[in-house]
């Protein structure tokens, strides 16, 4: 069986599903292949930054997307040496000052019929085998049997991407750390702000409140260390050590469904080739530390089809605007690059993880710029300043 499209979709993630639906609404036939029947919880830790809030008011999904979601305030920093420190996501005039705990297959399902909604074709428990160049863009073979053919390819399909694999745009990762991802009851009534709590062998976990009792625990693991115990032991191991984590979170028992991925990280050489393009984690991953995977998602699939959508015309405009999109997503994610390889090498060190969490910890203006750039409200270079400024 062979069909054509003009553009083929690989993911039905949060990159995939805004991707299709941006395209579809402009009238051309987009394809979306998903491998999974249904779309279950991700390894992901569910958290979209005030950034990407204000991403989806101008695209005008919030309201569709996100309703009965939980808005998150702001951080709880707990550093090595037990000390906490509550922050609040700054206030804006871009920006609003919460973000969002995601119910992820409501999410990304509401992505897909979106899509579907607007002309889109969506086809579940379908797997890319195959890819080969042909003079009018791409063939894509499926597990089947099936090929479809079409000019512009799209790899939307996570750090592990096959489509990066077989584009020779796939990298090694810059480092390579296991993420475990469980739902949790909480003894207590969850508060409306994420987590993260480093601890003394430079390991740390982030706590996402999905539900009145209920968390999504996020943990960032050495391979070695997970060849020696479970999972489920490495977390409770934490846990249960945390004077701030004990009293609301239970041991694992062997009924909890932990969620990994290894390696957490991913790195492609670029995110554009002649006639295809990669958005969302298939275009490099940093690390769960600084909550970057959907809010690249969304960055990604919105800049890609801004270009795309203005220069469909011909094969040369077309790819001067893959073009365009590479430099942006590079220009756009440096910064937060650079912060992430450094937040890992302090992590690493509980002395300087404690000093920097001391720092943080002097002026409520100091933290909360921190966060902010988490958030994403703030570039790098404007978290520092106002930094300093709060320091003075």
């Amino acid at each position: 069986m062979h069909t054509t499209c003009d553009v083929l979709i690989i993911g039905g993630g949060p990159a995939g599903g805004l991707a299709a639906l941006r395209l579809a609404k402009t009238g051309l036939a987009v394809t979306l292949i998903e491998a999974q029947p249904v779309l279950g919880e991700r390894v992901c830790g569910a958290y979209l930054c005030p950034a990407g809030v204000a991403l989806l008011d101008e695209l005008g999904l919030r309201t569709e997307l996100t309703v009965n979601m939980r808005s998150l305030l702001g951080m709880v920093l707990v550093s090595p040496k037990r000390n906490r420190l509550q922050t609040r996501f700054p206030s804006n005039a871009r920006y609003p000052d919460f973000g969002i705990s995601l119910r992820r297959p409501d999410f990304d399902h509401a992505l897909l019929h979106l899509a579907a909604q607007h002309g889109a074709t969506i086809r579940m428990g379908q797997r890319l085998q195959g890819l080969q160049q042909t003079r009018a863009g791409w063939s894509a073979q499926l597990a089947n049997g099936e090929t479809i053919s079409t000019r512009l390819l799209i790899g939307a399909d996570g750090r592990k991407s096959r489509v990066a694999r077989l584009l020779n745009l796939a990298t090694e990762p810059w480092q390579e750390r296991v993420a475990l991802h469980v739902d949790v009851p909480s003894f207590q009534p969850t508060e409306p702000f994420g987590e993260m709590h480093v601890f003394p062998d430079g390991t740390y976990i982030g706590l996402n409140p999905v539900g009145p009792h209920t968390l999504n625990v996020s943990a960032l693991s050495d391979p070695a260390e997970l060849q020696q115990t479970t999972a489920m032991e490495f977390i409770n191991r934490r846990t249960q050590a945390s004077e701030h984590l004990r009293p609301r979170i239970a041991p694992l028992t062997n009924a909890a469904s932990v969620r990994a991925t290894f390696p957490a990280a991913a790195s492609v050489r670029d995110v554009v080739t002649t006639n295809a393009a990669l958005i969302g984690d298939a275009s490099g991953f940093l690390d769960p530390l600084t909550g970057e995977g959907i809010y690249q998602a969304l960055w990604t699939a919105r800049a890609l089809t801004n270009e795309v959508s203005r220069a469909w015309a011909n094969d040369t405009a077309l790819n001067a605007s893959l073009r365009r999109y590479a430099t942006q997503r590079r220009r756009e994610h440096r910064g937060k690059r650079w912060c992430c390889q450094a937040f890992q090498a302090i992590i690493r060190r509980p002395r300087l993880s404690n000093a920097v969490h001391d720092l943080l910890s002097l002026r409520e203006g100091i933290g909360n710029s921190f966060i902010g750039m988490i958030g994403n409200i703030y570039t790098p270079g404007q978290a520092c300043w106002n930094m300093m400024k709060a320091l003075a």
